[in-house]
């Protein structure tokens, strides 16, 4: 039987619709997506991974915010796969620890 996963999309803090999909096994992090890099996120503390533009190369991300930006990946699609690889090698944001105390970064 496939896994089943589920996306929300959320705009602003608020819901707009769920989808949901029995395609494929894998089991990929709840993942927040936004155009601007965040310091903290929804499910930040439950492992969620950040995904985010807007900063062309200035930063490549943390290893819990990823820059997704097309210019930073050799503006070729990319896999959910090789953004979780590229999290692992990036250092932890040393803001992490200000705003998500006795959080552990996954």
């Amino acid at each position: 039987m496939a896994a089943q996963h589920s996306v929300t999309w959320v705009r602003s803090g608020h819901p707009m619709r769920r989808s949901k999909s029995t395609s494929g096994t894998r089991q990929y992090r709840q993942t927040a997506l936004c155009h601007y890099p965040m310091i903290t996120w929804h499910r930040a503390r439950k492992g969620a991974l950040h995904l985010f533009g807007h900063v062309h190369d200035q930063w490549m991300g943390s290893r819990n915010a990823v820059n997704v930006g097309v210019d930073v990946w050799g503006y070729v699609p990319i896999t959910i796969r090789e953004i979780e690889h590229r999290a692992k090698t990036l250092p932890e944001n040393k803001h992490w620890r200000d705003v998500e105390q006795n959080a552990e970064v996954l």
